[in-house]
């Protein structure tokens, strides 16, 4: 509990987003491959695509969602943290943690990043 705890701590003073934390909100989401437990999605179909290009997916293989959070956990993050699989790992068991049901990633440029935690 003292990692946990710690971390969280330092979350809160710096990249937590108060005013949006256990909002609910609706959004529309593109998502590329099988939903599983825990699921990143892309504001941007765009982004979605290229993802799925990289991985040798198609057009086809992007798919539209509507998400759904009553009580998200919303992180302000820097574009070079976002693709930081130990960051976001230690978001998702913060989120996990605190029961929340998802959470928000959003970089500067307010482009925003979804993960469903079931």
């Amino acid at each position: 509990m003292g990692k946990f705890r710690k971390i969280f701590e330092a979350l809160t003073e710096a990249d937590i987003s108060k005013s949006d934390t256990s909002k609910p909100i609706s959004v529309i989401a593109y998502r590329y491959g099988k939903v599983k437990p825990i699921s990143f999605y892309a504001k941007s179909k765009t982004y979605a695509l290229e993802y799925a290009l990289s991985k040798e997916g198609t057009e086809d293989d992007v798919h539209e969602y509507k998400l759904n959070f009553k009580n998200p956990l919303v992180i302000d993050v820097e574009d070079k943290e976002f693709g930081d699989a130990t960051k976001e790992g230690e978001y998702i068991d913060i989120a996990i943690k605190g029961n929340f049901d998802g959470l928000i990633f959003r970089t500067k440029d307010k482009d925003e990043f979804y993960v469903t935690i079931k």
